[in-house]
């Protein structure tokens, strides 16, 4: 029991700076990053890019998408970028389109952390 008690007590302080470091964190799409991210889309999806020529960029590289026409987006998400033992990495990606639902206005690249 005492050392049952012990274990859970080490592993409970250390998951703390296991998460901050970002320790036995494994990259499974190694050159997959926000920044590598942002930087293709800069390279290949300027702001005044038509809507065909997103959904044709997610296409092309296999990335899971969906418009919402409520509100002029494109969703989109690349899954499993990393993976450590408690939690998996995506990146999102929300494209804003004008009010026409044609032409890229905007952007945003983030981290989504996925845990058990």
């Amino acid at each position: 029991m005492r050392v049952a008690k012990a274990l859970l007590t080490v592993a409970a302080m250390a998951l703390p700076t296991m998460m901050v470091c970002g320790c036995g964190r494994t990259p499974l799409k190694p050159d997959q990053d926000v920044a590598s991210t942002e930087k293709d889309l800069r390279e290949h999806l300027p702001v005044g890019s038509p809507r065909s020529d997103v959904v044709a960029y997610l296409d092309r590289r296999g990335i899971e998408h969906s418009h919402i026409a409520a509100n002029q987006t494109e969703m989109s998400m690349i899954r499993g970028v990393a993976k450590n033992w408690l939690v998996r990495t995506d990146i999102q990606i929300v494209f804003k389109f004008d009010d026409t639902d044609t032409k890229l206005v905007s952007y945003s690249v983030r981290e989504i952390l996925t845990g058990p």
